[in-house]
């Protein structure tokens, strides 16, 4: 009965036991990776190196900052509009969400892929590798596109049959 102050408190409470957890294991007697126990990886910070991480992370955080603020402008934008056009657009990116999903998987493959046969200085199995996974994805989110135009009102439903958002949710999943 907390509300969002539950909500708050219990990613706090979560995420704080995961990061002892993740800590634990990292310096337990077993660990592989355990600072000191790997040959040139130093017990200290090295500052320079983290720096150079932050550095290296500015565009995206710029970028999730962003996609924040579209987000909240967005919702403004669309409560003006209609009230259920907030809820219509949770439903739908929600259900774009998950048609996304095997592409995700897909390139979470390919990344290692490339990275690898960059290292190799394998240029032209760089380019087989993401052409076949664009081809694919094409193919798998065209696939997932003619079936969401063919039902929207069932691939909607899935996730609201709210009779007044129905309507909304279709149209959305049509254009």
């Amino acid at each position: 009965h907390m509300g969002v102050r539950g909500s708050a408190l219990g990613t706090l409470i979560t995420r704080t036991l995961m990061t002892a957890a993740l800590l634990a294991q990292l310096w337990a007697p077993h660990s592989e990776v355990r600072p000191g126990r790997i040959p040139g990886l130093p017990l200290f910070l090295r500052w320079s190196v983290i720096r150079d991480i932050y550095w290296i992370g500015i565009p995206v955080s710029v970028g999730t900052l962003s996609m924040a603020a579209a987000g909240l402008f967005t919702n403004k934008l669309l409560m003006s509009l209609n009230p259920f056009s907030v809820g219509v657009m949770g439903v739908a990116m929600r259900l774009e969400g998950f048609a996304f999903t095997p592409v995700f998987g897909l390139f979470s493959a390919v990344v290692p892929m490339v990275g690898y046969n960059l290292g190799a200085c394998q240029y032209e199995r760089c380019k087989k590798v993401i052409w076949a996974a664009a081809g694919m994805a094409s193919v798998l989110m065209g696939a997932v596109g003619a079936l969401v135009l063919a039902f929207p009102a069932f691939f909607f439903g899935l996730f609201n049959s709210d009779p007044q958002m129905l309507p909304l949710g279709v149209q959305y999943l049509r254009i």
